[in-house]
């Protein structure tokens, strides 16, 4: 299989993952993705996510890429601007109905 060929089968997909190349192409050798990523034509961005090169890389798109490799997910401000944080961070723990939560933890 040539990288044209694959390309064109996944270029619908922003970030990609392995699970999704074998959906398009059984039996897929995953020696080329390292191949791919020498010649610089993919980018892995996570272990078995990888993104094609010539997409531009933006706030939104880098959105995209955090909920496609783990959803639910956000892109945190407070590196970028201390001043501004949109989001407070609670823990998962709070978040859980009370008949859920353990025993004796209460929401901070």
């Amino acid at each position: 299989m040539t990288f044209l060929t694959f390309k064109e089968a996944l270029r619908a997909f922003p970030v990609f993952s392995v699970r999704e190349i074998e959906k398009h192409f059984p039996g897929f050798d995953n020696r080329r993705l390292v191949e791919w990523q020498e010649k610089g034509y993919i980018q892995k961005l996570r272990n078995r996510y990888y993104r094609f090169t010539d997409y531009e890389v933006d706030e939104a798109y880098l959105c995209y890429c955090a909920n496609a490799i783990y959803a639910p997910s956000y892109v945190s401000w407070s590196r970028r601007c201390p001043s501004m944080v949109l989001y407070r961070k609670v823990s998962f723990k709070s978040l859980l109905a009370p008949h859920l939560r353990p025993t004796g933890l209460k929401p901070r």
